[in-house]
């Protein structure tokens, strides 16, 4: 009977931990600010978070981050990987928005609630509005077995836009 409640418990850990992020301050707000401070001045960084799950020839899982090679996409790829969920890519991309401004967020959010269809906002992250640099959500949930893309993208206008 033990084994079976660790177990149990085991699993509710491993299930709500990914969830539990967005109720109590996201994380993943304060690494998405880092990412776009450390984007130099007239320069854009992407990164693309992908999961899902895959139907052969494809890979069964996929979970992978992809980013340009700067230092500032590595780290925030870095902290993504282990702190994102590979096979609900809406959740990663509802996380992400919460970070934004209120209008973007809300209308972000609303673009997710059809999880069918791509929804993309341009905003600027709701702690420090002012020095935010232009960030891009765009969620793709992809076909039957293709799994989903998070892009982030952040746009830093170069010194000389002040």
């Amino acid at each position: 009977m033990k084994p079976a409640l660790v177990a149990t418990a085991a699993f509710a850990l491993l299930f709500c931990s990914g969830f539990a992020d967005a109720r109590a301050g996201d994380e993943m707000c304060m690494h998405l600010a880092h990412f776009a401070g450390a984007v130099p001045p007239g320069e854009k960084h992407t990164v693309l978070l992908h999961g899902g799950w895959g139907v052969p020839p494809r890979p069964l899982m996929r979970h992978e981050c992809i980013h340009s090679g700067s230092a500032p996409g590595k780290e925030f790829c870095s902290y993504l990987l282990p702190h994102s969920s590979w096979e609900n890519g809406v959740h990663n991309a509802r996380r992400a928005a919460r970070c934004l401004a209120p209008a973007a967020r809300d209308d972000m959010l609303r673009q997710l609630a059809e999880e069918t269809k791509v929804a993309e906002v341009t905003a600027v992250l709701a702690q420090d509005a002012a020095a935010s640099p232009e960030i891009t959500l765009r969620f793709a949930p992809g076909a039957l077995g293709e799994g989903t893309d998070l892009t982030i993208s952040i746009n830093q206008p170069s010194l000389s836009a002040h």
